[in-house]
């Protein structure tokens, strides 16, 4: 296992930018998170004179301060107990999912070859059939589709994930977690690359937004430090139990500035080279701060579907995710993924496996 050393340094590499081809500066998060979605901006419908589409919003006026200098990325240590205790739940779940999403991924994969057909290649097998005067002797060959697809988790880590909705059931983020590590252990089985991040925020005043005003602006400041949780990049190798661990460690406190983090985190997908995009959140409801930031949620999904990233939301024991994800559904109780919510999610994973995502 890691040492708090270790971890800190770990720390520190993610937060000045050293992972991959980021360079350090004096707030590296600010121009990282910017300098991506520059590029993500650049995918989104423009009108006729170049101009990027903008949303029309009531908070036309308004403007958000984004960025916190003391925001962090924190890299949990690893919690072997609470990782081997909640795989050991979850291990039939782990290949029921795998083989749900497996048998679509490899039914798009596979080639179709259609007979019978009167256009097409000769199929040889059927030329005898020329002697009782039918011309349907040819075939032709549709390969499958290679899907080439990197998936990010974010996991909304705010005190309200501690909360259950019966005596009996399990808390919010007991649910994420269980979630996190049946989906990290199908996509190592399927080996699709994926990244799995959380989020929560502390140093909260007043739990909202502080207006201050400029002129006819009103610029918005945060009091909240956002913590950006990564518990396994694109690049760790979850086989190693210092990275898998980590996910023992998921918790839940303090408050939730999603549109931030939402956007941070897509900004790292969008770097991959896969041609599929997903980012799957795990949340139970809606942003700290009012209305104000659950407008900037919805903004900010609207830039990152424009930029070809697909989203789809697991809501936790809370239906409030349909008013910020189009594809969406809800989870009670653990026992509903191998039922309805699965199917929901499978048939969300078909409906994007066409020709765009040929590698």
């Amino acid at each position: 296992n890691a040492t708090d050393e270790e971890l800190n340094a770990l720390s520190e590499k993610y937060s000045k930018g050293q992972e991959g081809e980021n360079k350090i500066s004096s707030n590296p998060l600010i121009d990282l998170v910017n300098a991506l979605c520059e590029e993500m901006i650049s995918a989104a419908p423009t009108t006729s004179k170049g101009n990027v589409k903008k949303t029309p919003s009531r908070y036309d006026k308004e403007e958000i301060i984004p960025y916190g200098i003391a925001d962090k990325i924190v890299i949990d240590k690893p919690n072997e107990k609470v990782f081997k205790e909640v795989y050991s739940k979850v291990g039939s779940t782990i290949t029921h999912v795998r083989d749900q999403i497996g048998i679509q991924l490899k039914a798009a994969a596979d080639c179709k070859t259609l007979r019978g057909l009167r256009s097409g290649q000769i199929d040889t097998p059927r030329l005898y059939q020329t002697a009782l005067g039918c011309k349907r002797i040819m075939k032709r060959v549709h390969p499958g589709i290679e899907y080439s697809t990197a998936v990010q988790i974010v996991i909304d880590l705010s005190g309200s994930m501690d909360h259950r909705d019966r005596a009996e059931s399990l808390t919010r983020y007991q649910m994420a977690m269980q979630m996190a590590i049946i989906l990290a252990e199908v996509f190592q089985l399927l080996k699709i690359p994926f990244e799995i991040t959380g989020f929560n925020a502390d140093g909260c005043k007043s739990n909202s937004v502080t207006p201050e005003y400029d002129g006819d602006r009103n610029i918005t400041f945060r009091d909240d430090r956002i913590l950006y949780h990564i518990f396994k990049a694109f690049a760790d190798d979850y086989s190693l139990s210092s990275t898998k661990y980590r996910l023992g460690s998921i918790n839940a406190s303090g408050y939730n500035v999603d549109h931030e983090v939402i956007r941070w985190s897509a900004a790292r997908l969008h770097r991959c080279k896969e041609k599929r995009k997903l980012q799957i959140i795990l949340s139970d409801g809606q942003p700290c701060g009012g209305a104000l930031y659950e407008q900037e949620l919805v903004n900010v999904n609207k830039m990152i579907a424009n930029a070809g990233i697909e989203q789809f939301a697991f809501g936790l024991q809370c239906e409030c995710v349909k008013n910020f994800y189009t594809h969406y559904t809800v989870l009670e109780k653990m026992e509903d993924l191998n039922t309805t919510a699965l199917k929901i999610f499978v048939d969300f994973l078909k409906k994007g496996l066409n020709n765009k995502f040929i590698a």
